[in-house]
């Protein structure tokens, strides 16, 4: 990727957001539900990707919206895998942050939230990108699947470092690798 696309996109991480697509997502006919939330939402964000968790799975499966997606399948499961701590960890050191215990709360509400919204059975968006627009994105979404979807989700402005962190780690692995 070029290297002026990386840091308009580095600097374009601020807000993370989660939506579950309706319980029949993740249905292997829900597959056009699922193609018409990312269709809609690509638009808006930095990167997005889809979570799915088959029954009978032990995890969620999360694939790339687009083979050159900004965000590699790689970063995804890393975000998923620590269920959305990466952020608040000191990449170097892995020390968490000292962030004051209110933003704490709210990261622990977030991550919650999504543990909610991601179970077996689910199919969800996960979208990344400038806070004002993937916040916008669930209107996207709703307009694109209609009332007949229930579409539910939840999202958090990142704070400065955890940008910073997120933009590092999941951006330019390379230059987080070399830095350690």
């Amino acid at each position: 990727m070029a290297t002026a696309t990386r840091a308009r996109t580095r600097s374009s991480v601020s807000g993370l957001a989660v939506w579950r697509l309706g319980d029949h997502a993740a249905d292997p006919g829900g597959s056009d539900l699922v193609e018409h939330a990312v269709h809609a939402v690509r638009p808006h964000v930095t990167g997005c990707a889809v979570v799915a968790w088959p029954l009978g799975r032990p995890a969620p499966r999360v694939t790339s919206t687009e083979p050159d997606d900004v965000l590699d399948p790689a970063c995804w499961h890393l975000l998923f895998g620590g269920m959305l701590l990466a952020p608040l960890l000191d990449v170097r050191s892995g020390a968490p942050f000292r962030e004051p215990p209110a933003r704490r709360l709210e990261v622990s509400v977030f991550v919650n939230r999504v543990r909610d919204l991601v179970v077996p059975g689910s199919c969800a968006l996960a979208t990344l990108g400038p806070a004002a627009q993937v916040f916008a994105a669930a209107d996207a979404i709703h307009d694109a699947l209609g009332p007949q979807v229930a579409v539910t989700g939840t999202s958090i402005a990142l704070a400065e470092r955890e940008a910073a962190v997120v933009a590092e780690v999941f951006l330019d692995p390379a230059a987080s690798l070399s830095a350690r």
